[in-house]
């Protein structure tokens, strides 16, 4: 774990981030990704959880009404069937459909509470911004590199 905290110590440290004093505040920041990936990870589950039971009821619906759409003796019951069906299908895609936009609606939820922890933690670090910006002719150089590997297609 040492190893890996020092590579990426340095590797911020090349991207200009100041605020990386020790290990301690990088295992801080770690762990908090652990929690929200864990957390993003339960939120999945349960949204998987959510679709898989509307579907599963949606099914037990929808036989039973084929097998009423079979029993049908008169073109208003095989209407009132089909009719039937249709709103099952649409009440799943419904019910799918929100299960989903309750999981996005999480999932925005948690970043933009960790993307407000972050801004907090750069404003409160010492030094003012926690940032260091990078030197102009450092920014040139990668620019360059970045061009001259596109144009070389490696």
């Amino acid at each position: 774990m040492t190893m890996g905290l020092e590579r990426l110590n340095a590797l911020l440290g090349w991207w200009g981030i100041s605020n990386v004093n020790g290990n301690s505040s990088l295992e801080g920041q770690v762990g908090g990704f652990k929690t929200i990936a864990l957390d993003l990870q339960k939120a999945y589950a349960e949204a998987s959880e959510r679709e898989m039971k509307a579907t599963l009821a949606a099914n037990e619906r929808l036989a039973h009404l084929l097998q009423k759409l079979l029993h049908s003796r008169n073109p208003q019951e095989v209407m009132t069937a089909q009719s039937d069906i249709l709103t099952v299908f649409l009440e799943g895609v419904s019910r799918r459909a929100r299960a989903w936009t309750d999981l996005m609606e999480e999932i925005q939820a948690r970043c933009m509470a960790m993307t407000r922890n972050l801004a907090t933690e750069v404003s409160q670090s010492p030094g003012g911004d926690g940032v260091t910006k990078p030197s102009a002719k450092r920014a040139r150089q990668v620019g360059q590199r970045s061009r001259a590997h596109l144009r070389t297609g490696a």
